[in-house]
């Protein structure tokens, strides 16, 4: 079983995926369990499925938040509760600091300076919390949201985002929920990233594997380093444990 994060590890700077990454994903789909796993939401990672004609195979979104596998079958479905938005919201207000927040829903997301909070929690399901700034306005946020009771622990992909979904939601429980639906061991699990919110997932693998961009917590967690995400690690790790 390969588990691959998306963004700077499976897409290159340019948000591409490789032909020579979409060859060998197409050439070991078919006889390997294949996910991805992301922090993006499931609407945003769909056009990639069809990309690499993924069929049978599974979505790992929202970093755990939302399973599904590719022939729609749904197996995670776990929002964020609207008493804890509104609780993440107030302590960002109330720290004056000038991040860009977003709400994350199932097809899309929203700036929350562009709506009516309240009107649009009415309908919708929110699995992800975003706040975006400088690498030292996220620092103080993240200080501030570590000693705040019942919020859901934060991760994030990049050094200037900070990312809350639900309670006890991670890329490893996900992981482990699909491995024991294939009976495949953590022994038999390969996963590869580059960000905060894959060192947990490369440390459950049999094998952790880090990209040569990854962050520098990422590369010392990981049992061995692929090249970059532009440079075909993913195809390079493809071709060095599945051909």
């Amino acid at each position: 079983m390969m588990v691959t994060d998306i963004d700077g590890t499976l897409l290159n700077d340019d948000q591409r995926i490789s032909d020579h990454t979409k060859d060998m994903i197409r050439s070991v789909k078919d006889d390997i369990v294949f996910v991805l796993a992301s922090a993006r939401g499931y609407y945003s990672i769909e056009p990639l499925v069809k990309e690499l004609a993924l069929d049978d195979q599974y979505v790992i979104a929202f970093n755990g938040a939302y399973v599904i596998n590719t022939d729609g079958r749904i197996l995670n479905d776990v929002p964020l509760e609207r008493e804890i938005i509104y609780r993440l919201l107030a302590v960002i207000k109330d720290s004056e600091l000038p991040l860009k927040v977003y709400l994350y829903h199932q097809s899309g997301r929203v700036a929350v300076d562009d709506i009516d909070v309240d009107e649009y929690l009415i309908d919708r399901r929110i699995y992800k919390l975003v706040a975006d700034g400088t690498e030292d306005d996220i620092r103080k946020i993240r200080l501030i949201l570590k000693d705040v009771d019942d919020i859901p622990g934060v991760t994030s992909s990049l050094s200037t985002r900070i990312e809350a979904v639900a309670k006890g939601i991670n890329k490893v429980d996900a992981i482990r929920m699909v491995a024991e639906m294939s009976d495949i061991l953590p022994s038999q699990i390969v996963c590869v990233g580059d960000g905060e919110n894959d060192i947990e997932m490369l440390r459950y693998a049999g094998l952790g594997v880090s990209m040569a961009n990854g962050q520098k917590e990422v590369i010392r967690c990981a049992d061995i380093i692929a090249a970059d995400n532009n440079n075909d690690g993913i195809a390079g790790i493809i071709d060095l444990l599945f051909m």
